[in-house]
């Protein structure tokens, strides 16, 4: 897959680039790519994927983060600040798109909660 560049970085697939290099080269337009190496960028349009790591609970009427679904193990080790790093890493990585911004989510509420958002 695109985003798995990084472990080939020698056998590169053809069309693609080195897993640091999506932002700025044309041909990363087809990967995917992260809090960490979308900081510092600004996209014409960027797409964000919601994983089940923030869900929308509705009977609380909240969001909810989930540390037991994440895959970053530097996000792992700060429990303590794991709420507000997920709700801020979603924040910075839908504000990179200057005119727009598509939204995957893995948790059906939680998608139904924005789009209600969204129809205010």
């Amino acid at each position: 897959m695109p985003w798995e560049t990084k472990d080939t970085i020698t056998s590169i697939p053809e069309g693609y680039v080195k897993w640091y290099e999506w932002a700025y080269k044309p041909e990363g337009i087809k990967q995917v790519g992260c809090i960490y190496t979308a900081q510092g960028f600004e996209f014409d349009y960027i797409g964000v994927i919601i994983s089940p790591d923030l869900r929308y609970d509705t009977e609380k009427q909240c969001l909810v983060t989930d540390i037991n679904k994440i895959k970053d193990p530097v996000l792992k080790r700060n429990s303590t600040n794991f709420d507000n790093y997920v709700r801020n890493i979603y924040r910075v990585l839908m504000s990179r798109g200057m005119k727009g911004c598509y939204v995957y989510c893995c948790d059906n509420n939680l998608k139904e909660y924005i789009k209600s958002k969204l129809q205010q």
